[in-house]
């Protein structure tokens, strides 16, 4: 992909870290160099986040969570609100929603009730 011209879903094309040409790889295939066989620790990016295989588990467990609360599947990018909420930060401009913050948490000197 063009930078501009990435999914809007993405969040990648507003930030200046991003380079001007993406690839994207497709699921279950790995890209990789041959000049070295030297394992490397390294994290792997390039996958869609729509991939089933990209999903991860969120357990959130505490006094200003809602308990026994299920939520459906969920982007990343609602995690940043989540945390600064519970830490009480006012958080940078971001591609999360506050909504999901609510959805989620008990309003500030609320707790979970513990049975």
């Amino acid at each position: 992909y063009l930078k501009e011209k990435l999914p809007e879903r993405l969040h990648y094309s507003d930030s200046s870290r991003i380079p001007p040409i993406i690839g994207m790889v497709g699921e279950g295939l790995l890209v990789r160099q041959n000049r070295t066989n030297k394992q490397e620790c390294y994290g792997d990016h390039g996958y869609d986040n729509l991939f089933f295989s990209m999903r991860s588990i969120c357990i959130g467990h505490g006094p200003r969570f809602k308990r026994g609360r299920k939520v459906p599947s969920f982007e990343n990018v609602e995690v940043y609100n989540v945390v600064a909420e519970i830490l009480g930060l006012r958080p940078a401009p971001n591609n999360g929603s506050s909504l999901f913050t609510r959805s989620l948490l008990l309003p500030v000197g609320e707790t979970a009730q513990v049975e």
